[in-house]
């Protein structure tokens, strides 16, 4: 009887210390997994902004909860800004670019926020943001000079396929759903020049992509304004392309 005593009194101990180690076993993996977090690692404890250009301010930075670095920037030139180029690790940056049918990406005397994903940091303690270049939209640009050339040969591949789409554009007479597809798939077929550098092929197919997108856009547009028996004004349409595709790139010289 008297060992039947003991075991019965060791029995809720033994309970207690099973959901006591359950308790400890949950609370270590939450722990765990807090600290394998991806996004706690990516909050850089220190933020460097450098500033390659004069006409640039940097106003304020923060890193938002979506992690996000927000740059406050100012434009002080009384010319429209088109490019900046970023650089925020050894071997990664992002390019803000105006669209070809877009004024700027900062006008004259302006301020704006600026977003830049931050991933793939190799040292998420430490951040360097470089704003290595502005170019603006009359052709002068500052900052680091190989930026600078590299911007502006994309705008002289873009100047030139730009052209070639202009005089496809150029041939549509009666703008029928039929001649404007024809003349799409003719642009998607413009051969790149064999001679050009890499920047400017970059910007040769991001100006044969844009040209393509314009038509499609008026196609789709002729279509809604039908759809609800809107008035649709092709000839106005078709002008503001033309517009667009003959609009000069900033800083190419166009050839005669």
């Amino acid at each position: 009887m008297k060992i039947m005593s003991v075991t019965m009194q060791k029995i809720p101990r033994l309970a207690m210390a099973v959901v006591f180690c359950a308790l400890l076993l949950i609370f270590s993996a939450v722990i765990f997994q807090v600290r394998k977090d991806p996004k706690a690692k990516l909050q850089p404890t220190t933020i460097v902004i450098k500033n390659d250009t004069n006409s640039v301010e940097v106003i304020s930075s923060k890193i938002n909860e979506a992690n996000y670095l927000e740059l406050t920037l100012k434009n002080n030139r009384s010319v429209p800004i088109v490019a900046l180029e970023f650089r925020y690790a050894k071997d990664r940056g992002t390019t803000i670019e105006h669209y070809p049918d877009v004024p700027s990406v900062l006008g004259a005397g302006q301020t704006s926020i600026e977003r830049i994903h931050l991933n793939d940091l190799s040292d998420p303690s430490n951040l360097t943001v470089i704003l290595k270049m502005a170019y603006f939209s009359d052709g002068v640009a500052e900052g680091d000079e190989e930026t600078i050339k590299f911007q502006r040969e994309r705008y002289e591949g873009m100047e030139l396929s730009f052209q070639s789409a202009l005089g496809e554009v150029n041939k549509i007479n009666a703008a029928s759903d039929a001649e404007i597809e024809t003349t799409e798939q003719n642009i998607k077929n413009i051969q790149i020049p064999e001679d050009l550098t890499p920047a400017q092929k970059g910007g040769f197919i991001s100006g044969r992509d844009h040209a393509e997108y314009y038509l499609k856009e008026l196609q789709e547009k002729k279509a809604r304004k039908a759809k609800y028996n809107q008035t649709f004004n092709q000839d106005e349409e078709l002008s503001r392309v033309k517009g667009i595709l003959n609009r000069p790139r900033p800083g190419v010289k166009r050839a005669k």
